[in-house]
């Protein structure tokens, strides 16, 4: 089953989920049309995708492993949405979570993915989530898959 969280246009989130085996993975993919976005367009993106996943992912269910593929991120997160990023979107994973899983596709943009790297290099992102960065996609789910 797909569960749509939402989809605008500088990304979509997606979860496939198994009823039988109450288990998921989450998809978030960033589109090109990211290198047009302006920082508030960031902070409405991330604050939807926030917004929409609590109205819409079963109650029963942690925080699922998430496959964040930035290849076509284009956007550089600056200092300041960095923090943004740290104290108004992560704190919520570190309530409702147990240190679930985060894979993010390497951008093919450097600037890009440096600013992600940054931002998912805090305190408070890596007190929130296990992350990592990966080049390709194979590699990545297979992480997400083991225990």
């Amino acid at each position: 089953m797909t569960i749509e969280i939402f989809e605008n246009i500088f990304a979509k989130c997606i979860i496939e989920f198994d009823k039988e085996q109450n288990k998921g993975l989450l998809h978030f993919i960033w589109f090109e049309s990211s290198e047009q976005m302006q920082d508030e367009d960031y902070k409405q993106t991330m604050s939807l995708y926030l917004e929409r996943y609590n109205e819409k992912v079963p109650e029963n269910l942690e925080f699922l492993p998430a496959l964040i593929d930035t290849r076509k991120f284009l956007f550089g997160i600056i200092p300041e949405l960095q923090e943004w990023t740290n104290t108004e979107i992560y704190p919520y994973f570190k309530i409702n979570s147990s240190k679930s899983k985060v894979a993010f596709l390497a951008s093919e943009d450097f600037i890009a993915q440096l600013s992600l790297e940054q931002t998912t290099d805090e305190e408070y992102s890596q007190e929130a989530m296990n992350i990592r960065h990966f080049a390709h996609e194979k590699e990545a789910l297979k992480w997400l898959k083991e225990n």
